[in-house]
């Protein structure tokens, strides 16, 4: 027994790392990647959002139905603060085509309102006093927000899942709903991230040393009973990894960092290879061995983990991670892509117009780190958020009509970007882009009522994109028509492939989404457990 829990920590404590194969050079159109990404990217929209105010999934009458104009208030449909939209301009991502797909459709092409002038933006001269060409309201002016998803053609592998029950309107139950697909105080199964970490990790651990990684304040992951590979690692900036996992300052590591390959060995005396240790370390771990067997078994577990564990970090310093990370470039080709946004280089990629001034770049940070991470190779799993301009939090309660709107809009815009700069990477296995071999899930951890965004709703929308996704297509929708007066809409049925393997119809879980995840990574069922009852989205796994 004690054998098996021994291979079991040593083998969930080695991050080892290797040097990252040399990056390609950027070409604007890449071909896609053969076979399933593998790679997971979450973008976190804090405090609870209104997607169908990006997305939107209603029929013309739904819309006239379930965002009426309210006496002494202008309807958000027709809001003057600038990014407010009319009916007619919902349109088709791809063509701009005006579609009515009819109240409760099961499925439809992916349908914003265009709230920009086209043939401006596409010259790279937009024009913000201009009036939308499409706009039913006089005066109603254009605005760039969310031209990002139509400049980069993101149709081409997004997928919008509308209607999904994530079981709960508390905060903290519902981060938790979003993250592992079980709504609760406390996570009841692994977390997907980690999930994701673990199964990739035998066959990545000489190149992905941090398997799972969280960027400043996103949500963290609950690896529960999963190896330690599986754990996240919390990062704020490359500094703050530095002095973890690098020995760069000369404070810390002064007279320490002279390094010898030296014979390795396990905990238990067996030969693992070589490795190259200061004295300091060297010691460390005979000193940990040398009590081996001479204590309680609970100390002896505690050595061998502080054993393995203090073997691998030494591997991590002695391939200098820390350094293949500052090297790789994140934020690389929107800073010198033509559209709109490069028109300010000094200002960066990031910068979003908002009631006529500019928002400061509040995201280049954090979104440059995680790129690092996808670029370089060195995580599987990255944890993102993206607060609103001026690093706002969606949680609108009694808040005017459009004011959760006019922030969303920029928020997506950023995010669209985001997603374009992966789609003009190059990726790390030598084929297609970034965003080929990675699955991008956009959530949040409910939504709001309908339909000013008021209050807490726990059914929501979640966006798939990238590797493996299909194309054009939202998937369920809300409930346009069996609803109450003053309530707000529940999600339609959509078809999923259950556990078993039969096909069913019911509206989408949290559970789904995550089960969806992991079947669009090619992990197999049989690898996870989510509590529920959950199934596959039909739809989202491009055929």
């Amino acid at each position: 027994m004690r054998s098996s829990r021994r291979s079991f920590l040593q083998a969930s404590a080695a991050l080892g790392a290797g040097l990252v194969t040399a990056r390609v050079g950027f070409e604007p159109r890449i071909a896609r990647a053969a076979g399933a990404p593998k790679k997971l990217l979450t973008i976190y929209v804090p405090g609870g959002w209104m997607p169908s105010y990006f997305f939107v999934p209603l029929s013309k009458k739904g819309i006239e139905t379930l965002l009426p104009a309210t006496p002494g208030e202008i309807p958000l449909i027709a809001n003057q603060a600038p990014g407010g939209f009319t009916p007619s301009m919902v349109r088709s991502l791809a063509t701009g085509a005006e579609i009515d797909p009819g109240p409760n459709a099961p499925s439809q092409p992916i349908r914003v309102p265009r709230m920009w002038d086209e043939a401006s933006l596409a010259a790279g001269q937009p024009d913000a006093k201009k009036e939308n060409p499409l706009s039913e309201q006089k005066g109603l002016p254009t605005r760039a927000h969310g031209w990002a998803w139509r400049h980069y053609k993101l149709w081409e592998q997004c997928v919008v899942v509308h209607g999904v029950d994530q079981q709960t309107a508390a905060h903290a139950s519902g981060v938790i709903s979003m993250m592992s697909g079980a709504a609760g105080p406390t996570y009841r199964s692994p977390a997907l991230h980690s999930i994701v970490a673990n199964h990739f990790y035998g066959a990545t651990k000489e190149q992905r040393a941090l398997p799972c990684v969280v960027v400043g304040d996103a949500p963290m992951p609950n690896p529960m009973s999963l190896p330690a590979s599986s754990a996240p690692t919390q990062v704020g900036s490359i500094g703050s990894l530095a002095n973890l996992l690098s020995d760069h300052s000369d404070y810390q590591w002064e007279g320490l960092r002279e390094r010898t390959l030296r014979p390795a060995t396990s905990y238990a005396g067996q030969p693992a290879g070589e490795i190259a240790l200061t004295d300091l370390e060297a010691y460390a771990l005979e000193a940990a061995k040398r009590h081996r067997g001479s204590t309680t078994e609970g100390t002896d577990l505690l050595l061998q983990k502080l054993h393995d564990g203090l073997g691998s970090v030494s591997k991590l310093i002695a391939r200098d991670t820390v350094t293949l990370l500052e090297k790789t470039k994140g934020l690389e080709h929107l800073l010198t892509e033509p559209p709109y946004w490069a028109a300010a280089p000094q200002q960066g990629p990031f910068v979003v117009e908002q009631f006529g001034y500019d928002i400061a770049d509040q995201w280049k940070d954090s979104v440059d780190l995680a790129l690092r991470f996808l670029k370089s190779n060195l995580s599987t799993s990255v944890a993102l958020s993206c607060l609103g301009p001026g690093n706002f939090y969606f949680d609108t309660h009694g808040s005017s009509p459009g004011a959760h709107f006019v922030k969303l809009w920029p928020t997506m815009e950023v995010i669209g970007r985001i997603l374009g700069e992966m789609k003009n990477s190059p990726g790390t296995s030598g084929s297609g882009s970034l965003l080929d071999e990675t699955l991008v899930v956009i959530w949040s951890e409910f939504a709001r009522t309908w339909p000013h965004a008021g209050d807490h709703w726990p059914t929501t929308s979640v966006v798939f994109a990238g590797g493996g996704v299909a194309s054009d297509l939202m998937l369920g929708g809300y409930d346009e028509v069996n609803f109450g007066k003053g309530s707000s809409p529940t999600g339609n049925p959509v078809s999923l492939l259950d556990e078993g393997g039969s096909k069913i119809s019911r509206p989408p879980t949290s559970g789904d989404v995550v089960f969806t995840a992991l079947r669009a990574l090619d992990i197999p069922a049989s690898d996870f457990f989510i509590p529920g009852g959950p199934g596959e989205i039909l739809g989202v796994r491009k055929p």
